[in-house]
């Protein structure tokens, strides 16, 4: 007789997002927070709309420019773990609007 078991892929992602006024510069979004227990590891997300053109993530530190579709990929891992990240949105002008959403992808 042979026990076997399974364990269901879980992978979340939030951002302790403080509110962000729209103007020119840094603003600090809080901290990304990331589980998943994937063991081929993991792809963060960022889903955003075209109103966000020319902005950037700093994800600890390292700045990450908003790709030219809708989707931009903030960090990756290449095997289970649990996460936390500085987040800051950098916008280039006044004004910008859209909006955005963090996915986690399994691999």
């Amino acid at each position: 007789m042979a026990i076997r078991g399974y364990v269901p892929v879980i992978c979340r992602a939030s951002v302790e997002a403080n509110n962000v006024v729209p103007v020119r510069g840094q603003a600090s979004l809080g901290r990304l927070r990331e589980f998943c227990n994937s063991p081929n590891g993991y792809e963060v997300w960022l889903d955003h709309t075209p109103g966000l053109a020319g902005a950037a993530m700093v994800v600890d530190g390292e700045r990450v420019e908003f790709s030219p579709g809708s989707a931009t990929l903030l960090s990756k891992s290449t095997h289970a773990a649990v996460a936390s990240r500085n987040l800051a949105m950098e916008m280039p002008r006044d004004g910008m609007a859209g909006h955005m959403s963090i996915r986690v992808v399994a691999l």
